[in-house]
């Protein structure tokens, strides 16, 4: 089947950086088990950077293709855009495919 999505906001982000406030974007993935790799994460969507914004605002549409399996899950994660070196987490959320 098919889910939208939409990805609105996210209000007081924790500053994750030294000199400046976070840089949030939201990814949508979908995280699967496989017998003979385990799980294995999907990146599905993601919205544009906000940059110095601990309170970004996206509304970011997405049509979501989505099957039903025992171990599926759809993670919204929402990431500090890091130049310097590796995005880092500043939060997420986990919701089983099959109770959507």
């Amino acid at each position: 089947g098919t889910l939208n999505v939409n990805l609105v906001s996210a209000k007081r982000l924790p500053k994750l950086d030294i000199f400046s406030e976070s840089d949030p974007y939201c990814i949508l993935l979908i995280e699967d088990h496989n017998p003979r790799d385990g799980v294995v994460p999907t990146v599905l969507a993601s919205t544009e950077v906000r940059t110095n914004d601990a309170n970004p605002i996206w509304n970011s549409k997405h049509s979501l293709p989505l099957r039903c399996t025992a171990a599926a899950s759809l993670t919204a994660a929402v990431m500090d855009r890091d130049e310097a070196g590796s995005d880092e987490l500043i939060g997420a959320v986990k919701i089983p495919v099959c109770d959507l």
